[in-house]
């Protein structure tokens, strides 16, 4: 499956955004992240987080996504994908999203990653360490999600207990300054 352009209107993935992993090699987002880090750093943004209902923002976002739809804008460069498509990277409105790379799920001594001694636990972890590295050298915002669930039940007794297994996989943890968001689902 090729999800190079905006996902509209598409069920659950119906965010707008390139899923590296089914449409582009990791050398290629290497490539083409690279020339971006030698560009001027952009300045911080405050961030402010809003949870009540925010009719304006609502607003700016159903524009930019429905703007989306027409196609991407021109970026500070671009990600070559597989069949032939590239997908246009501005440094100023691009994360890197990295899902759950947690310790549970990614060892083998993991609650979850027990389960699973004879499959590669970890065989993607390579991969995004070296779009994690390519990604903050090229200045991107860089997000990371943790899972509450795991399997039928939602672990709330982890969050913000400093548990080992609950935290991101060492080897891609966050760096200060990027997001980490606690979800209670897949």
């Amino acid at each position: 499956r090729l999800i190079s352009e905006p996902q509209v209107k598409k069920g659950h993935n119906g965010q707008i955004g390139l899923y590296f992993g089914e449409v582009a090699r990791v050398a290629d987002v290497e490539s083409s992240l690279a020339p971006l880090a030698s560009l001027p750093k952009l300045p911080k943004k405050d961030v402010v987080v809003k949870f009540e209902p925010d009719m304006k923002r609502r607003l700016e976002m159903s524009a930019f996504a429905k703007a989306c739809a027409d196609g991407a804008k021109p970026g500070d460069g671009s990600v070559a994908c597989c069949g032939d498509r590239a997908f246009p990277v501005a440094r100023s409105d691009t994360a890197l999203v990295i899902i759950d790379m947690q310790t549970d799920f990614l060892t083998k001594e993991g609650r979850v990653g027990q389960h699973y001694q004879d499959s590669p636990v970890c065989s993607g972890m390579a991969g995004v360490k070296r779009c994690l590295a390519a990604a903050r050298a090229a200045g991107l915002t860089i997000a990371h999600s943790r899972s509450h669930r795991y399997g039928a039940s939602v672990r709330d007794d982890l969050v913000g207990t400093s548990d080992v297994g609950y935290e991101l996989h060492p080897e891609c943890a966050a760096l200060p300054g990027e997001i980490v968001v606690d979800k209670w689902t897949f």
